[in-house]
């Protein structure tokens, strides 16, 4: 019997339009580019540590992590959405095949690993949903924008039940960042170049309150952003937490130049 209706299946023709769609933009903001930039030239712009438009704050300079944890949780949600919305079209074009007595085994074997990854996106959206009920370490520095070999203070305090932590550990990260293409592909090296462990608590009573002091060393670099090359200081707070997800944030700090006799940088 011929149907002249569209069916259901005609609408899977649509999804390759959003790939489609961002190839155009891609193209158009291409052609839109001024003349004379090219990618092989970067267009640097002053380093973050000699902009003297940035006041310093003395007292308690609450920090700010990189990623808050509604936003991780709706990044891995639409990371998986995405993802699982593409290899559904597949799955449900094997799954018509083996119900119809005609099963075509290579197609099910090649999606194996791509369910599984799919699989794993799905939960990322729990794993990071219930570690945000995790007790919130609150970290604050005596001063910020920091200055390379000076001393400072750094205070964190906890809301919730700190008695859920099994390990507390803030480590300093001093990391370098290249940017690079590779044919048509753009790729970014991270490097670490410094690594100190600043705490390592296992005390509820340790992880609840506290402070220590520390220095970024004078030999070594000062915030740093170009186009292509960065220096990038941040704090990582790593919390284990028994049969539950782990808390890991990031706090991003700014380094100035070490401050010479004189009063100069």
């Amino acid at each position: 019997m011929l149907k002249r209706e569209l069916g259901a299946k005609v609408f899977l023709a649509l999804f390759p339009l959003a790939f489609i769609l961002a190839g155009l933009a891609g193209i158009v903001a291409t052609f839109r580019k001024k003349p004379g930039t090219s990618h092989l030239v970067p267009e640097s712009r002053p380093p973050l540590s000699l902009q003297e438009t940035a006041p310093r704050n003395a007292g308690q300079v609450t920090l700010t992590p990189r990623t808050s944890h509604a936003g991780k949780v709706i990044v891995s949600l639409a990371v998986s959405l995405f993802w699982n919305g593409i290899v559904s079209v597949f799955v449900y074009e094997a799954f018509q095949g083996w119900q119809a007595g005609n099963p075509d085994y290579f197609l099910m074997i090649f999606l194996i690993p791509f369910v599984l990854i799919g699989l794993a996106f799905v939960f990322s959206i729990f794993y990071f949903f219930l570690a945000a009920f995790n007790p919130r370490p609150v970290l604050t520095l005596s001063i910020h924008p920091v200055r390379m070999g000076e001393s400072i203070r750094l205070n964190w305090s906890t809301d919730g039940d700190v008695y859920k932590f099994q390990n507390f550990k803030l480590t300093l990260i001093g990391e370098k960042t290249a940017r690079y293409r590779q044919g048509k592909n753009t790729n970014t090296d991270r490097h670490r170049f410094y690594n100190q462990v600043l705490v390592d608590l296992f005390h509820p009573e340790q992880m609840r309150k506290g402070e220590v002091n520390f220095q970024i060393p004078g030999t070594s670099m000062h915030s740093f952003q170009s186009a292509n090359n960065g220096i990038v200081w941040k704090l990582i707070l790593q919390c284990e937490v028994p049969m539950w997800p782990d808390s890991t944030e990031e706090f991003e700090i700014s380094v100035l130049p070490q401050e010479t006799g004189d009063g100069s940088k």
